[in-house]
């Protein structure tokens, strides 16, 4: 009696099952599914994930978050690379700089596009040197200025370059040259006379207090005559003379005649010419 019970018990059971799942069938044919969530899963660099989705107990359709019927392809979340775009640094003349490229936050990998289809091992782009260089002239030393070498300007970052070394901005100063004078015409600062030399000073036009003497030669004809005074009296008869004496030697001296005086006589004792 009680094994025909359990029969019995297990039939009504059965039946109301698949009365159950008769009518869930017929809910998944009207629309009304029985769903359940499950939880994506992240994709790596290397292995696929799975999105958010929803799929029906009674009859395994799939569905997004939103209701939509989905495939099976369409939970597959590729596996891809988590990318950060590192920008491109231009390189300079000592430093080397990175093209534009793409690293994974997760493996390190480094790709040339942002898709990560493209990896790369070598991103960096090397430094120039200094090819955009100015030449500068040497200028001389004076006697009281620094000179140059003549070098080469970076215009870039503004090194300077001498004998394609980079050097500093003491390597390519010359110090004053103490002799490097710019005389002037110079000008005769105590004349020459006709026994004694004169000078000639010359003036440096970068410094004024830096002079230089040059003997001038003696000036036969530079004499310094005094007044004249009447050395030889004129006479009724015959002219006299007047003489000056250089006052630098007395032994250069200048004449001049003196017109005759016809009053000038010289009378003698006188004689009785008649009786």
């Amino acid at each position: 009696m009680k094994k025909s019970f359990r029969i019995l018990l297990t039939l009504v059971l059965v039946f109301v099952m698949v009365l159950s799942l008769t009518a869930c069938v017929s809910d998944c044919e009207s629309g009304k599914h029985t769903l359940w969530t499950r939880e994506g899963k992240a994709p790596t660099c290397t292995e696929e994930g799975v999105i958010d989705h929803q799929y029906c107990l009674i009859c395994g359709l799939l569905f997004d978050m939103d209701g939509n019927q989905i495939s099976k392809d369409d939970t597959i979340a590729p596996a891809c690379h988590d990318l950060t775009e590192v920008p491109a640094q231009a390189p300079t003349c000592t430093n080397d700089g990175t093209v534009q490229y793409w690293e994974c936050n997760a493996c390190d990998k480094k790709f040339s596009d942002a898709q990560g289809t493209t990896e790369i091992t070598v991103f960096v782009d090397s430094a120039t040197g200094h090819v955009n260089t100015q030449d500068i002239s040497a200028v001389a030393p004076t006697c009281t200025t620094t000179g140059v070498l003549a070098h080469k300007k970076c215009l870039d970052c503004g090194a300077l370059i001498l004998n394609n070394q980079v050097v500093t901005e003491a390597d390519v100063v010359v110090d004053i040259d103490a002799n490097a004078h710019a005389w002037d015409e110079g000008e005769i600062t105590t004349s020459p006379t006709c026994s004694a030399t004169g000078v000639k000073t010359f003036t440096c036009q970068h410094n004024s207090e830096h002079t230089k003497t040059e003997e001038v030669a003696i000036d036969p004809t530079a004499h310094a005559y005094g007044e004249w005074e009447q050395t030889t009296a004129p006479t009724c008869s015959a002219t006299g003379v007047e003489t000056r004496v250089c006052a630098h030697n007395s032994e250069h001296k200048e004449t001049r005649d003196v017109a005759i005086d016809a009053d000038a006589h010289s009378w003698d004792e006188g004689e009785i010419t008649t009786n």
